[in-house]
């Protein structure tokens, strides 16, 4: 049975654990042939990496070499691929693979997220952005409700934070010691670049969206997307998927400077950010509003002439009873 050679870019993609399945069978039947010895390696090395824009430097050279071996492993599972083998016996063996695929990210996670550490944690309160300038001159700008952990051992080795909320990144660059922003099961990877991650959209949805430079995103430990300047990936938490799409970055991350903007999004997003903004609780009333997509921006306006500008713009009611305020 004569197997075509799948293309560098396919054995690449089977090699990190994200082959199409319309040629996973095929690429596994190539490779149990044990043939073309050093394109396969070349393209091991390719998939390696990849998945390692710089080589993992919080680990020491054994744990490195060790690594390596466990990523070249799946090689060894691949080639021992019987053609007589049935498919659920595939399966098993795809099973295997998908494992050894975020070996490194296990690896390294274990690492970052050490619970042994203790953390110093910063607090924006509801109503009040926080700045906050790390070791390595790095600085995080923290939404209102936002909070950052950082550990006591930031930028001894590695430099690693966690966060709940939304928050800006302005990174400073340092090849050696990439930058791991952990949101949820999302982790945020960069070596130095500006970037918004949030976490606190509506309908159990989770954004980040790259200004400069460049990010990798893993969910869980495995990556699922590389952004470019003005880029944006949603992710579903409830239902694990996710989109990628353009934005203007800088426009979006004009809350920075105390300008909130808008550009066709759900009035129930737009007033989840108006609670943390201003400190108020807001319940929408009528069904048909929630997922009403307004165009508007506002800077420095008290949250009544917020609601009044929303009012002429969606024929919105609304009533203010302390903090409390009830859109009808």
């Amino acid at each position: 049975m004569k197997i075509e050679r799948p293309s560098r870019e396919a054995l690449i993609r089977y090699y990190r654990g994200q082959c199409l399945r319309s040629e996973e069978r095929l690429v596994a039947l190539y490779l149990s042939m044990d043939i073309d010895g050093a394109y396969r390696e070349s393209c091991l090395q390719e998939a390696w990496n990849d998945l390692n824009d710089e080589p993992p430097k919080f680990l020491n050279e054994d744990q490195y070499r060790t690594a390596w071996q466990k990523f070249q492993f799946r090689k060894i599972n691949v080639v021992q691929f019987p053609a007589r083998r049935t498919f659920k016996g595939y399966g098993y063996a795809a099973s295997i693979l998908l494992f050894l695929a975020a070996a490194l990210a296990l690896v390294y996670t274990k690492t970052i997220w050490n619970d042994k550490v203790s953390f110093e944690h910063f607090v924006a309160a509801m109503g009040n952005r926080q700045e906050i300038k790390l070791k390595d001159s790095s600085t995080v700008i923290l939404f209102p409700g936002s909070t950052l952990d950082v550990p006591d051992n930031f930028n001894a080795q590695d430099r690693n934070v966690v966060l709940k909320g939304r928050a800006f990144f302005q990174v400073a660059h340092n090849i050696k010691k990439p930058f791991l922003v952990k949101s949820g099961q999302l982790t945020t990877r960069v070596l130095g670049t500006s970037f918004e991650v949030n976490g606190t959209g509506v309908a159990n949805t989770s954004t980040i969206t790259l200004r400069t430079g460049k990010v990798g995103v893993s969910y869980s430990g495995k990556e699922i997307a590389r952004l470019v300047p003005n880029q944006r990936i949603t992710y579903n938490t409830k239902i694990n998927t996710f989109k990628i799409e353009e934005v203007n970055a800088s426009q979006a991350m004009l809350w920075v400077d105390g300008e909130l903007t808008y550009d066709l999004v759900s009035l129930a997003s737009i007033c989840k950010d108006m609670e943390r903004w201003y400190n108020v609780k807001i319940a929408i009333k009528n069904p048909a509003l929630l997922n009403k997509k307004i165009t508007t921006s506002f800077k420095d306006l008290p949250v009544n002439k917020v609601l009044d500008m929303l009012s002429v713009t969606t024929g919105l009611t609304y009533t203010v009873k302390g903090n409390q305020i009830t859109i009808n």
